[in-house]
């Protein structure tokens, strides 16, 4: 562990053998008194994102009027950034094992530091307007910078103004009304004094270019660090891409739909799904609408006619049944009336013989008025001269009967002398 003051005590001696030998005592000696570097107003001339003066050929400019007391090395593993000199205060960042700071105070076992390689912090979203490159600029005065996304229970890290620029990379995962910042280059913390050690002053050549490189990448290291920079990169990306799947889309869906009932619309589908959730242009966004319901209105269509297909093929398969059934009782039909002809043939008059058939009683003053058919043909007429059967009792049952041929008229006249019932 290291005090403050002692180590600042030893910059002095210091400071008096460097004046005898290169003629640099006054300004270490300043250093040592607390007196600081030659004031640099930044707000004059052209300034980057952190509001330091570009056209300075100093490295240490964007320091402003803080005062240097020395630049530090941390040590060890590792050391922890806080928003105040106190293990309560919250931890904003890490700081990696020879990383450099620039102490500019002390407080309770604490040096108060400026970060080169930047860090973290959190602004509301209604004091921001998002621009291009993800610059956010600060529309009010006097707006808090919070070391996480909360004004409850947060104390503020430190102030921007109105025109202020800030780096934005995403917005907060626990509240999206929040974006995620690099913390402005003029914002201190704290780390405790035995994390740290003293690498040099402010005019050591070799840490002015190792903090020039640390300011250089310290976009770079922060984009490293932040899962969310990564994954806006990404969005730009496919957004980026979003016309030209558009266009493939549309071209999927033209080449589909000259298929027919064959066409398969999914892979355009697909790409308009994408060009929906990619896309920030609004425009884009109403084509590839617009096209999505073009290719469900088309569908619909399709699936009609395939419906209208398929009750047409099952149309004409009934029709083809009753076709084939009509055949099959049309050959029924003449194969019975053949073989009804052939049995009214084979009898002659005075023959005795056996007919099949329904008994049916025909109007008229016919002389034999009960008939037998047998698939709409009259196989014979009947009547019973022993009067032991009452034809009538029989009509429109299923009988055999048998008897003796008496005369044909057209069907023979058949005198019954015995009748059995096949069918009720």
């Amino acid at each position: 562990m290291f005090e403050l003051k002692p180590a600042l005590r030893r910059l002095g001696l210091l400071t008096m053998l460097l004046g005898a030998a290169g003629g640099a005592a006054g300004i270490l000696a300043g250093i040592a008194a607390g007196q600081g570097r030659p004031a640099v107003d930044a707000t004059a001339g052209p300034h980057g994102e952190d509001g330091e003066s570009v056209e300075s050929s100093d490295p240490l400019a964007w320091v402003g009027d803080r005062d240097i007391r020395f630049i530090a090395r941390v040590k060890g593993t590792g050391a922890e950034l806080r928003s105040g000199p106190d293990p309560a205060y919250r931890v904003l960042r890490t700081a990696e094992e020879g990383e450099l700071l620039i102490v500019v105070g002390d407080a309770a076992k604490h040096v108060e530091v400026l970060v080169p390689a930047g860090f973290a912090a959190y602004v509301h979203g209604r004091y921001v307007d998002l621009g291009p490159n993800d610059i956010g600029v600060v529309n009010t005065t006097r707006v808090n910078i919070r070391s996480r996304p909360t004004s409850t229970g947060d104390y503020p890290i430190g102030k921007v103004h109105t025109g202020r620029e800030l780096q934005v990379w995403g917005k907060a995962e626990s509240d999206p009304d929040w974006y995620r910042v690099v913390a402005p280059s003029e914002f201190t913390l704290f780390v405790s004094d035995d994390e740290v050690e003293i690498a040099g002053d402010e005019h050591d050549p070799g840490l002015q270019d190792e903090i020039a490189a640390a300011r250089e990448d310290r976009l770079a290291a922060f984009e490293r660090r932040s899962p969310e920079a990564i994954l806006r990169r990404e969005a730009r990306e496919r957004a980026e891409q979003a016309p030209a799947r558009l266009e493939e889309a549309l071209a999927l869906f033209q080449e589909e739909r000259s298929l027919g009932l064959e066409a398969d619309f999914s892979p355009a589908e697909e790409r308009l799904a994408q060009v929906l959730a990619d896309s920030t242009d609004p425009m884009l966004k109403t084509r590839a609408t617009a096209l999505k319901s073009q290719i469900a209105l088309q569908e619909r269509l399709n699936e009609a006619e395939r419906e209208k297909q398929a009750l047409r093929e099952e149309l004409e398969r009934e029709r083809e049944q009753i076709l084939e059934e009509r055949r099959r009782f049309q050959e029924q039909l003449e194969a019975a009336k053949a073989a009804s002809e052939s049995q009214v043939a084979e009898v002659a008059p005075g023959e005795a013989g056996e007919w099949n058939g329904f008994l049916r009683l025909q109007p008229g003053g016919s002389a034999h008025p009960i008939g037998l058919e047998q698939g709409q043909q009259m196989q014979a007429w009947l009547y019973c001269s022993s009067g032991k059967l009452r034809l009538r009792d029989y009509v429109g049952l299923q009988v055999q009967v048998s008897g003796r041929a008496l005369r044909l008229e057209g069907a023979p006249v058949v005198d019954v002398d015995h009748l059995t019932i096949l069918k009720r």
